[in-house]
């Protein structure tokens, strides 16, 4: 269900998380369907890998497909 890292350097293969850095969605806003996706800070800081960006960009070529808005929320607090 959730998306996994395929990062071998800097010791990552030994690193796996619970839950995904990138959340995707849509939804209604006053009857207009919107797409929505979220980056969380508390997965890997943030950080946008190979496999966060494919759901971002799937994402973003459905909007477009549909004419919708997107709307991004980034946390990008400092640790």
């Amino acid at each position: 269900m959730f998306a996994k890292h395929r990062c071998s350097n800097f010791d990552m293969s030994s690193k796996m998380f619970l839950g995904d850095g990138v959340i995707t969605c849509h939804g209604t806003i006053n009857c207009r369907l919107v797409f929505v996706y979220s980056q969380d800070f508390t997965a890997l800081g943030g950080s946008l890998g190979e496999v966060y960006a494919k759901q971002i960009c799937k994402l973003i070529d459905t909007a477009i497909d549909v004419r919708a808005p997107i709307i991004c929320i980034n946390d990008s607090r400092k640790s």
